[in-house]
């Protein structure tokens, strides 16, 4: 009853939900029989080294592991992201801090084959970063950045802002959109067939 749950995401028969408010962290589920579900582990500070609030997160499988990378719900201190083995819920493995180029924090992030898109926020003084990682042996190795977008804008809002974003299935598009509060928000999509230089071409 104290936790207040912002992500929800189901793989299969398992579902991992974060808490944003009451510090219960990732709560890890089997919903195999969805009428009784089954608390299978916990991600928190003391199990996992993970965030106690979460805002967004990411579930993925490489090789033979099942890996939750997770943000803190926080606008103020914390932008690293955390990267946890969790194939066994019930013990999860801390495997390595990302700590983004984004100024302020990154609102959200997804992977498209061996590659991770953050959204980064910004702040009033620094605009936001969409960066591109390559992730494709993140249990061993640390991720390599391989470019990011800092969306030119005539207003700064929040730092522009960016909200959330989404590849296309080939990996050459990206749908990055914008949350701001002065009218100026867009979703606007970039070639990133070259990571290293990302192309905008249509808003």
């Amino acid at each position: 009853p104290s936790q207040q749950f912002l992500e929800a995401i189901v793989v299969g028969n398992r579902g991992y939900f974060g808490s944003g408010v009451g510090g219960g962290g990732v709560h890890i589920v089997d919903l195999t029989n969805p009428y009784s579900p089954t608390l299978l582990g916990t991600v928190t500070p003391s199990n996992g080294n993970g965030h106690a609030g979460i805002h967004e997160m990411v579930v993925f499988s490489q090789g033979s592991k099942t890996f939750l990378i997770e943000n803190y719900n926080s606008l103020s201190t914390t932008k690293i992201l955390k990267v946890i083995d969790v194939t066994n819920p019930a013990a999860p493995v801390f495997v390595r801090d990302i700590v983004p180029t984004e100024p302020q924090w990154v609102h959200a992030m997804h992977i498209r084959g061996n590659r991770m898109f953050t959204s980064g926020w910004g702040n009033s003084a620094n605009r936001g970063r969409t960066e591109i990682y390559h992730i494709s042996n993140i249990d061993t190795q640390a991720p390599t950045l391989l470019g990011f977008i800092s969306d030119p804008s005539p207003t700064i809002s929040a730092g522009n802002a960016m909200h959330s974003s989404w590849s296309s299935e080939d990996g050459n598009y990206l749908y990055s959109c914008r949350e701001t509060s002065n009218g100026t928000g867009d979703l606007r999509v970039y070639n990133v067939t070259n990571p290293a230089t990302p192309l905008l071409v249509n808003s």
